[in-house]
């Protein structure tokens, strides 16, 4: 009898042992949920190709954050010519390089991380500026990409077109 109460005691224990571990690893699991979140990057109007005036250019961003809970964010802006096809369908591997400020709409410079709350819309401006003895009749792309910084997120990102006209050529 002594080595069924054994095989019972070492059963209780397993048994014992599965339920610490579900307890221990459940508020995690909690956690690791609550620390989603969602967030979508759009521009003004879905207009994503312009045309530069004057040497610059300034797109109006917008940063929803679509989850349940506040988010800290980075946004960044690259340029990201030799990775996409131009609108026109030419490579992008001649686009001129522009100058980028991340700014919001009072004109500030952007101070990342930038924190949305739930269920809130951060609108922030993209400036493009022509390096002057740029060429002109030519693209520039631009990656804007967002980060979250306390939640789980796959990084998301925009690409932005702008094409150099000849000024003396452009209505």
């Amino acid at each position: 009898m002594k080595k069924r109460s054994h095989k019972i005691q070492i059963a209780m224990s397993y048994k014992s042992l599965f339920l610490i571990v579900l307890l221990l690893t459940f508020p995690v699991a909690i956690s690791f949920a609550q620390n989603n979140c969602e967030a979508n990057i759009t521009v003004l109007k879905n207009r994503n190709v312009k045309t530069i005036a004057n040497s610059e250019y300034t797109f109006t961003l917008y940063l929803e954050n679509s989850g349940s809970k506040a988010g800290e964010f980075t946004i960044t802006a690259n340029n990201a010519n030799g990775s996409n096809e131009n609108p026109d369908g030419s490579p992008t591997g001649s686009n001129i390089e522009l100058t980028h400020q991340l700014l919001d709409t009072g004109m500030n410079p952007i101070s990342n991380p930038v924190l949305v709350k739930a269920g809130e819309t951060f609108s922030f401006l993209l400036k493009l500026s022509v390096p002057e003895g740029s060429p002109i009749e030519v693209w520039n792309c631009t990656e804007v990409s967002v980060e979250a910084d306390n939640c789980v997120l796959a990084p998301g990102s925009i690409v932005l077109y702008v094409f150099n006209p000849d000024p003396n050529n452009h209505e």
